[in-house]
C-alpha cells in the first residue's frame, strides 16, 4: 500500500473532475503491446502536457499522482515495464526500458489530449528509466525529473563491485506479472535467508535458490562482476551527456541507497555537458533516506531533523512543470542549482556546484596514539603529520560469523549505533575534541597505504562525529574490495605484502555541521555481513566460492612519513 500523503489536500479539491482511461495498448516497433493507465483533466478538448511514469511495479500504482496532477491541469500517464503487469514481453530489469520510454513518450505527444510536450517523474527504478529514456533523445521529452535513480552497476546490484543479497529480495518482487509485495515485504523471511547463507557459507551463486528467487536474472547479473560494457550500456555515456539539452531537476539524499546512481548521472553531466544545458540541472539533497526522498520525514535512524526538512514534494514537482512546461515562476525553493541541507545546523543552504560547497580542505592524518579518546581502543587522528614508527592492523577470518541477535534485531537508530568501532577487528582513529565548530559539505576521501597477505579483501570504511556525551552521528561510509581498487572494470588481485595506497573515493555525499567538543571518528574494518557477498580472500570466482577455499588475512595500514596514510574533507570557513 503506498503511504500517499496528499489525501487530505485531493478531498479539497474532488470537484474538480478528472477522466481515466484503464488501459491503453502502445504498440512498440517490435511489435510488443506496452500498457499504460491515464489520467487526463475534465476539459479534455484542451490540450495540455502530459507526465509520465514507467514502473516496474504495476501501473495502478500511478493513480494518486494522476489524481493529482490531473486535477491540476496535466495529462498523467502511467505505464508498465514490457513484461510487467498488462504489458506484453520478458521483463528483463534494467536492459529494455529506455527504448520503449522513448517511444512512449513519442506516441503520448501525437495524442489528442497532449500539447506535444511530455515531462517524466519517479524514484529509484522509475528514476533511472528516466535517464535511460533520455539516452534516445525523444524530441518530444521536454524536462525529467529523476529521484533516488538506480545506477545500474554503480549503486545497484553491486556497489563497490560487491552483490548485495538484497537482489534476490527485489527480483522476487519484479518476477512475472504480478505484483508480489507480501513476499518482498516479509522482512524475517529474507533476513533467515540471508542470515543462513552467511553462517553456513552458501555459495552466493545459490542464494537465488535458497529464497526461491528467479534464476535467471541473478545469474545474468552475477556473471558481471566486474562494470563492463553489459552496464556501461544501461546508462548514458559522454556522447551522451553531450548532448543533454532539457531541464533536469535530480533528488536524491544523504543516506539514500541510491545516493551514487543518483550523483553519478549528476556528476558525468557536470563533467561532459554543455554550458547551456549545465545552467538547467538542479540538484536538490536533504538529509533523506530512500523513501524519504519522496516523503521526507524529520526523524531518521535516531537522529531529530528540523521541521523545515519536510519539503512537499509533489508540490515542489508541480512547480517545476509549471516553469518548465507553462512557462509560469520557477519554485521559490531553487534558489541556486544545488539546494543543499546542512545537518547539525537544520538549514538549508545553496551553492552553483559541488565544489562550491566547501572552499577548503582538511586533512587529518592517521596515527598510532590518540589524544583524548573516546574509547581505549582509538588510534589519533590529527592535522599534524606524525613521524609515526608504528603501523596499525587487524586480521580477518571469513570463518567469523556475526551474532544472530545482532543481525535479526531491527535497527530504529542505524545512524547512531557503535557497532563497528567495537568489532574485535576494527581499527578506530579519533581527533581531539574540535575547538570550534567545523562544517563539512561534499565528498570526503581516504587515501590509506596498506599491506595485505591475500590476493584479495573486502573493506568497509566509516566517519562518524562523536559528540561530548559520546553518543554517535553516522556521517558516510564507503566500501571496496581490494581486486578493484584501481578500477571497476579491471580487477587486479593483490601481489601479499605489496604496499599499495587504496583511494577510497566513494564516500557518499554530506553536509553536516560538526559541534564544538565533538570528535571525528574514522573507523576501518572487513565488511562481513549476510546482506553482502561474502569474500573468502582467496582470489578466486567469489560467487562461487565457500569456506573452504577462505583464508585469513592480516590488513595492515602504515601511517608515517614515507607512507602517510590520511582523510581529506571539504570544510565551509566563513
Amino acid at each position: 500500500m503506498i503511504n500517499f500523503p496528499y489525501g487530505q489536500e485531493i478531498k479539497k479539491v474532488i470537484e474538480k473532475d478528472i477522466n481515466f482511461i484503464t488501459e491503453e495498448k502502445i504498440r512498440m516497433e517490435d511489435g510488443v503491446n506496452i500498457s499504460v493507465k491515464i489520467w487526463l483533466p475534465a476539459n479534455v478538448n484542451e490540450r495540455t502536457p502530459t507526465i509520465l511514469m514507467l514502473t516496474p511495479y504495476i501501473s495502478d500504482e500511478g493513480h494518486n499522482y494522476g489524481m493529482f496532477f490531473a486535477i491540476r491541469g496535466y495529462a498523467f500517464v502511467c505505464a508498465d515495464c514490457r513484461g510487467r503487469g498488462n504489458s506484453e514481453g520478458w521483463f528483463y530489469p534494467m536492459e529494455n526500458d529506455g527504448k520503449d520510454g522513448a517511444e512512449i513518450v513519442e506516441w503520448i505527444a501525437k495524442q489528442d489530449w497532449c500539447n506535444g510536450q511530455v515531462a517524466m517523474m519517479g524514484g529509484s527504478y522509475r528514476g533511472m528509466v528516466q535517464w535511460q529514456t533520455l539516452m534516445h533523445f525523444p524530441p518530444s521529452l521536454k524536462t525529467i525529473v529523476p529521484t533516488c535513480s538506480v545506477g545500474p552497476g554503480i549503486d545497484y546490484p553491486q556497489p563497490g563491485n560487491i552483490f548485495y543479497s538484497f537482489m534476490a529480495r527485489w527480483l522476487s518482487l519484479v518476477d512475472g506479472k504480478t505484483g508480489n509485495r507480501p513476499l518482498f515485504s516479509d522482512g524475517s523471511y529474507w533476513a533467515n535467508k540471508f542470515y543462513k547463507m552467511h553462517k553456513e557459507y552458501i555459495p552466493f551463486s545459490k542464494l537465488d535458490k535458497l529464497c526461491g528467487c528467479r534464476s535467471e536474472i541473478f545469474q545474468r547479473w552475477l556473471a558481471h562482476p566486474d562494470y563492463d560494457e553489459y552496464w556501461k550500456r544501461m546508462v548514458p555515456q559522454k556522447s551522451d551527456y553531450e548532448k543533454i539539452n532539457i531541464p533536469i531537476l535530480t533528488i536524491t539524499g544523504y543516506f539514500d541507497d541510491d545516493q551514487p546512481g543518483a550523483m553519478s548521472y549528476y556528476l558525468n553531466h557536470m563533467k561532459f555537458g554543455n554550458k547551456e544545458s549545465l545552467q538547467n540541472h538542479y540538484l536538490l539533497i536533504g538529509p533523506y533516506d530512500h523513501e524519504g526522498t519522496r516523503f521526507p520525514q524529520k526523524q531518521l535512524g535516531g537522529l531529530n531533523f528540523g521541521d523545515n526538512c519536510i519539503i512537499d514534494m509533489l508540490q515542489l514537482h508541480l512547480e517545476w512543470f509549471d516553469w518548465i512546461l507553462k512557462g509560469k515562476d520557477k519554485p521559490n525553493f531553487l534558489k541556486d542549482r544545488i539546494i543543499y541541507y546542512l545537518m547539525g545546523e537544520n538549514i538549508w543552504k545553496t551553492a552553483n556546484s559541488i565544489d562550491g560547497m566547501a572552499n577548503n580542505k582538511y586533512k587529518l592524518f592517521l596515527s598510532s596514539k590518540a589524544k583524548n579518546p573516546s574509547i581505549e581502543k582509538a588510534k589519533g587522528l590529527s592535522e599534524k603529520q606524525e613521524n609515526d614508527r608504528d603501523d596499525s592492523y587487524y586480521i580477518y577470518n571469513p570463518k567469523d560469523i556475526i551474532p544472530q541477535n545482532k543481525y535479526f534485531e531491527v535497527k530504529s537508530d542505524f545512524l547512531t549505533d557503535q557497532y563497528d568501532a567495537h568489532l574485535n577487528n576494527s581499527i578506530v582513529f579519533e581527533t581531539e575534541p574540535l575547538s570550534e565548530p567545523i562544517e563539512i559539505s561534499g565528498y570526503i576521501k581516504f587515501f590509506a597505504f596498506m599491506q595485505i597477505d591475500a590476493p584479495d579483501t573486502d573493506f568497509n570504511v566509516n566517519l562518524y562525529e562523536i559528540q561530548r556525551d559520546y553518543s554517535s552521528i553516522f556521517l558516510t561510509g564507503d566500501m571496496m574490495r581490494a581486486r578493484y581498487r584501481n578500477s571497476s572494470s579491471k580487477p587486479k588481485l593483490l601481489n601479499p605484502d605489496e604496499i599499495c595506497l587504496y583511494e577510497f573515493k566513494n564516500f557518499y555525499i554530506f553536509s553536516r555541521k560538526v559541534q564544538k567538543g565533538s570528535r571525528l571518528r574514522l573507523v576501518i574494518s572487513p565488511l562481513n555481513s549476510p546482506d553482502f557477498q561474502k569474500n573468502y580472500n582467496s582470489g578466486g570466482c567469489i560467487a562461487d566460492e565457500s569456506i573452504n577455499v577462505g583464508r585469513e588475512v592480516k590488513v595492515k595500514i602504515f601511517h608515517n612519513a614515507k607512507y602517510p596514510s590520511y582523510l581529506e574533507i571539504p570544510i565551509m570557513k566563513t
